[in-house]
């Protein structure tokens, strides 16, 4: 159904049919971030979650052999698409998957940072109050 609809939608476009499902897959996690307060690499990573957690109810699977399996599905049908090996596509997308995990880390670690100096201020304020 996911690929029916790829392809429906691309064939409206000018896009390839990798282009419009990362462009639909994106759609979907905007949309359900908009309904939460999760940031949108929170919400693409609790969709990608809930449908390994989905597929392994389906089967006698551990999680991580289902997230695996499917990991693979993923590779092969990208491999399918480009002159790539496997090997190629999954480092490749292995490789994105890192990329987007360290640009979270280096958000967070930003965050925490401003949160931090927020509160010192705060603190300091409140400890030494202004001469009036």
């Amino acid at each position: 159904l996911t690929n029916n609809r790829c392809r429906t939608a691309q064939a409206r476009s000018n896009e390839t049919l990798d282009q419009t499902e990362e462009r639909l897959t994106n759609d979907r996690c905007r949309t359900a971030q908009a309904r939460s307060n999760e940031t949108l690499e929170q919400t693409e990573e609790r969709l990608t979650n809930n449908r390994c957690r989905t597929a392994q109810a389906r089967s006698n699977e551990t999680l991580d052999q289902t997230e695996e399996r499917l990991t693979n599905d993923r590779c092969r049908t990208a491999q399918a698409r480009s002159n790539e090996t496997l090997d190629q596509t999954e480092e490749r997308l292995t490789n994105n998957r890192c990329r987007t995990a360290q640009a979270r880390k280096k958000r967070k670690k930003r965050n925490n940072f401003e949160i931090r100096t927020k509160e010192f201020c705060l603190f300091s304020i409140s400890n030494f109050p202004a001469k009036i």
